[in-house]
């Protein structure tokens, strides 16, 4: 097993993700095909717990992603990074909970590369409900 994490662009993703809210099936699709080039869950590490991702009732299935910030000196947040979790993990409740853990893992694994960070949460644009 090892742990895959991939770079993904935040506007494509953003804007796919947007569209799954949406309830968007096609969208969903794109989103579980993040995973379609590399190994089956069986095979990838939980990104919290270093558990199996794999889904016995559903071995073919695409791991459950949380989707974390991606260092970026420049603070251009172009990028994002989704992190494989275990069934065990992605059960964390409240979800604010869950991110939290990965983005404290996250921060360990910047700073054991010598690279003390802060990760700065950027303020989208939302327009007022009328």
């Amino acid at each position: 097993m090892a742990l895959t994490l991939l770079s993904i662009d935040r506007a494509a993703f953003m804007r796919i993700h947007k569209r799954v809210e949406h309830g968007e099936l096609e969208a969903a699709l794109a989103v579980a095909k993040l995973w379609a080039d590399y190994p089956p869950a069986a095979e990838l590490e939980c990104f919290l717990c270093s558990k199996p991702c794999g889904n016995a009732d559903y071995p073919l299935a695409p791991p459950f992603s949380i989707v974390l910030p991606e260092y970026d000196p420049r603070f251009t947040a172009s990028k994002l990074i989704a992190a494989p979790l275990c069934l065990s993990c992605a059960a964390i409740k409240p979800p604010a909970l869950r991110f939290a853990r990965c983005l404290s893992l996250l921060k360990k694994m910047a700073k054991a590369r010598g690279k003390p960070v802060a990760f700065h949460q950027i303020k989208h644009h939302q327009p007022h409900p009328t």
